[in-house]
């Protein structure tokens, strides 16, 4: 069993729409659900339909596919800052960081942090004490020693730590575009959201594989990926990138299994039953439901809209073993189509955790 820490290099904006945001807005996080059917799609282009549902897919004729394996886990793809890998806030009681007299009280509050550093996310798992904290773009919390050395990697001409808060790693900007009306041919404008990187930033993401023997096809479906684009308005040129792994010495050491009966899930994750939901939000579980839905896609365009489904968020904190495999794929496959209406294959979508341990002293503090 490996582990790839892979990062996409954006050559392109990027539209990931998400339920509550209209075209004009786009989301941050790329979730694991969209990241797994557009790399379940390449593969498809790549090795043939029939190839790719082996690998990918519980049989349809296994007894019990609530119990298949599937081939990897994988977690949902959060920015990087140059060396700096982003994660989510974690659902966890936040103590309050060492503070420099010098410096403005940080908090983390889901209010107003939205992603954490590396160094961080695993502080806080493992109830370290934390540094004092600086924020970025008021949405992303890092230490002192972070931000100087992303100043340097990034060629910055400061790295006063007053010029973090005015730092943009990124944007999200409106495209105006012009619809045309079929009757009349009347103009009217609308504008569409996309999000633009900064050189030196872009997505990382972590797979952990429970067959080795699919890593291979697994990155050359990634590569083509790049080419052909992920998210949405892919006809003019969005969601390129280019494939890079990281070294494995620079997270191989905090992604090491913990003895822990809690953990934090950095992938969607969808309770296969009721009795896996009732032992995942246990009375420690702390957790927001994200609800995810959008239209059919595939190698062939559909007219139809896949069934909702509420997941337990990245960052959430769920009561279990982290060296388990929780979760599952959600069939979100449309009823009461018309008679006429075919469907290639049933719909899936990704709701396997990507568990990291945190400290049971942590928990129950």
């Amino acid at each position: 069993m490996s582990v790839l820490s892979i990062r996409l290099a954006p050559r392109a904006a990027f539209h990931l729409g998400e339920r509550g945001i209209g075209y004009e807005g786009t989301a941050l996080t790329l979730h694991a659900d969209t990241l797994f059917a557009a790399i379940a799609t390449a593969w498809t282009l790549l090795e043939g339909a029939d190839t790719a549902s082996r690998a990918l897919f519980p049989p349809p004729d296994a007894p019990h596919p609530k119990e298949w394996t599937p081939p990897f886990l994988l977690s949902s793809a959060f920015p990087y800052i140059g060396p700096v890998r982003l994660f989510p806030l974690p659902y966890l009681s936040l103590p309050s960081p060492r503070q420099d007299k010098k410096e403005p009280e940080r908090t983390l509050s889901p209010k107003t942090v939205e992603y954490v550093s590396e160094v961080v996310f695993h502080a806080l798992r493992r109830g370290e004490r934390i540094e004092p904290l600086h924020l970025l773009a008021e949405k992303v919390a890092l230490t002192a020693g972070e931000w100087r050395e992303l100043a340097k990697s990034l060629e910055l001409k400061t790295d006063d730590l007053k010029e973090a808060d005015g730092f943009l790693p990124w944007a999200t900007i409106s495209a105006p575009r012009v619809t045309l009306d079929v009757a009349t041919h009347a103009s009217a404008i609308w504008h569409f959201g996309r999000v633009v990187f900064r050189q030196g930033c872009g997505y990382h993401f972590l797979v952990r594989f429970l067959n080795d023997s699919v890593q291979a096809p697994f990155l050359a479906a990634l590569r083509l990926l790049g080419d052909t684009g992920i998210g949405g308005d892919r006809a003019v040129g969005h969601g390129l990138f280019t494939v890079s792994p990281d070294p494995p010495a620079a997270w191989q050491d905090p992604l090491a299994p913990v003895p822990a009966s809690s953990f934090l899930t950095l992938s969607l994750t969808y309770p296969r039953d009721h009795v896996e939901a009732r032992a995942l939000l246990g009375e420690q579980a702390a957790y927001r439901l994200v609800t995810r839905s959008g239209w059919i896609g595939s190698v062939t365009a559909t007219p139809y809209r896949r069934r909702s489904v509420r997941m337990c968020g990245e960052g959430s904190l769920l009561t279990g073993n982290p060296a388990a495999i929780w979760g599952g794929l959600a069939d979100v496959t449309p009823r009461g189509l018309p008679p006429e209406a075919t469907l290639p294959h049933p719909i899936y979508r990704w709701g396997y955790a990507f568990p990291l341990g945190v400290s049971d002293a942590r928990t129950s503090a």
